[in-house]
Formats: structure tokens, C-alpha cells, sequence
């Protein structure tokens, strides 16, 4: 009964990566989409969008990091003086 499990875990695993492979956006999306929608569930709209908020947020700053780009240009276009 082992072996049995073994192979399928194998031919499973296998399958995964090709599907993987020949269809990545699909996969990612299909996995996103379900994540989020489980979140929705679990925690209700509001926190869910301010969950998504704050992670599209600190991602932006992190690119912009990861960029080189200057923090306090940043800063400065949302928060300085207007004219």
C-alpha cells in the first residue's frame, strides 16, 4: 500500500509541474483567486480589502527599493506643499 501512495504522489507531482510549466498565469491566477476568496470568506470584505490594501502598498515601496529609487521622493510627491 505504500508504493501505491509513492507513485501517486510522484505521477501527481509530476503533473503539477508540467501544468506549472505549460500554463503558469493559469496556475498563479487559480491559486491567487482561491486564496483570496477564502480570505473573503473567512474574514469578511472590509478586512479583506484592507488587507490588500496595505499589501499593495508595502509591495510598492519594497519595488521601489528594491529600484534604488529615493524614499523621501516619494514622501515629498504625496505629502508635499501643493501649489
Amino acid at each position: 500500500m505504500k508504493e501505491f501512495w509513492q507513485k501517486l504522489s510522484e505521477r501527481l507531482t509530476g503533473a503539477c509541474l508540467q501544468l506549472l510549466d505549460q500554463h503558469p498565469g493559469k496556475v498563479i491566477g487559480l491559486l491567487a483567486g482561491l486564496i483570496l476568496g477564502l480570505i473573503v470568506v473567512l474574514l469578511g470584505f472590509w478586512r479583506t480589502l484592507i488587507i490588500m490594501l496595505f499589501a499593495g502598498a508595502g509591495f510598492y515601496l519594497g519595488k521601489r527599493r528594491d529600484e534604488h529609487k529615493d524614499f523621501s521622493q516619494f514622501l515629498q510627491t504625496f505629502f508635499g506643499e501643493r501649489k
